[in-house]
């Protein structure tokens, strides 16, 4: 599914680039500058979280973690499923707790989150394989594709908001000015520069927010789905486990409307519920 998003994505980037230009060349070339982007996102990404690699970090966290790659290695073993090739687990000095895929074979797990699973390698296994399932699925491409168009989406109306604004006013000082006084020509050819300016600015806010909603969308489903490849590797019920102490910790936060249409994690309360139904499904006399 990320694969066919992200082929989709580049195909309207490169059209829409043709339509500009009318060039092939130029369209091909943006599509190539667009997969250099994303790949470079993905550095960019990885850097930015300032990763720690196992061999630096203290005993007991490298203990921890090497048993959570052990463990869900015997897991993918016993259940015929293939993890990424060379796959690197970093650890970043974050209070909070949370875990992130970067590129095709990285997972950073934040040192507020090992605090927590130290002692628990299966659940911090099953939080590994959540993120592993971004990896395998191509869902940090697919994200960075979606979040450079939103990117591109909102300088393209910046530059037009205050290209098209200034024209317009200086086209309206130009008129009025040959009809009335030039003091009164600019303040008016001011006033409505600045209704266009704002109209144009919420017109643009709109549609920003609407691709950002839509784009979360999508991004929801990828959160689905890596909880499913947990559950695939025989490790659905720990991080159903994990996800409950994950509510009880965040219970008292409270989003605004826009966040929550804009949030890329559905509810813990969905994933929970979803991930049930996954484990009722491979174990019928269990459910």
């Amino acid at each position: 599914m990320s694969y066919i998003m992200y082929f989709l994505i580049l195909m309207a980037d490169g059209y829409f680039a043709y339509i500009i230009t009318a060039s092939a060349e130029i369209s091909i070339i943006a599509m190539i500058v667009i997969i250099c982007a994303t790949c470079l996102m993905q550095i960019i990404s990885f850097l930015s979280l300032r990763p720690t690699s196992l061999k630096k970090l203290r005993l007991a966290d490298r203990n921890a973690l090497e048993a959570a790659t052990a463990e869900l290695k015997y897991c993918a073993e016993e259940t015929n499923f293939r993890l990424p090739k060379k796959l690197h687990v970093y650890m970043n000095k974050s209070s909070d707790m949370n875990a992130f895929a970067v590129g095709r074979n990285k997972v950073i797990l934040t040192s507020g989150l090992l605090e927590h699973l130290r002692y628990d390698s299966r659940t911090l296994a099953a939080v590994i394989a959540h993120e592993v399932g971004h990896l395998k699925r191509f869902h940090c491409y697919a994200t960075a594709i979606v979040n450079l168009n939103i990117l591109v989406i909102a300088l393209f109306f910046s530059l037009v908001n205050f290209g098209f604004v200034t024209v317009i006013t200086a086209l309206l000082f130009f008129i009025l000015s040959i009809v009335m006084n030039d003091c009164i020509a600019l303040c008016i050819s001011g006033l409505i520069g600045k209704i266009l300016k704002a109209l144009l600015s919420f017109a643009s806010n709109i549609i920003i927010l609407l691709h950002m909603a839509v784009a979360a969308i999508f991004f929801r489903r990828m959160e689905y789905n890596a909880d499913r490849t947990a559950a695939c590797l025989s490790l659905g019920v720990e991080l159903i486990g994990f996800l409950y102490m994950l509510e009880n910790i965040k219970s008292n936060e409270k989003r605004s409307f826009v966040e929550t249409i804009q949030s890329s994690h559905p509810p813990t309360y969905s994933r929970i519920k979803r991930l049930e139904e996954y484990e009722a499904e491979a174990y019928p006399l269990l459910s």
